[in-house]
């Protein structure tokens, strides 16, 4: 036998079979209906007013603002996992 042609099949297969799990791996990104199955309501935080419209108004804001540094401080933490079950990626 030639032993790299039945290393080079092992290898396809391997391949072929881990191509194929991938393909099967449902998303962790919940259907609308899904969401509004666990009880989610579509669009249910909104209001005829939003509450920005009752913040002060400022005359000038910062070129750049970063809660990551403030004057040598960090207010942030570490990036979390926060996706279950709907990705975010923000920290808090």
């Amino acid at each position: 036998r030639d032993w790299s042609v039945v290393c080079e099949m092992r290898v396809v297969v391997l391949v072929a079979v881990v191509a194929r799990s991938w393909a099967r791996r449902r998303s962790e990104v919940l259907s609308r209906e899904e969401g509004e199955a666990l009880g989610v309501v579509w669009r249910g935080n909104a209001t005829a007013r939003s509450s920005h419209e009752a913040l002060p108004v400022r005359e000038t804001y910062p070129d750049e603002f970063n809660w990551c540094e403030v004057n040598g401080t960090s207010y942030c933490s570490m990036m979390r996992n926060q996706h279950i079950p709907q990705y975010c990626g923000s920290r808090w």
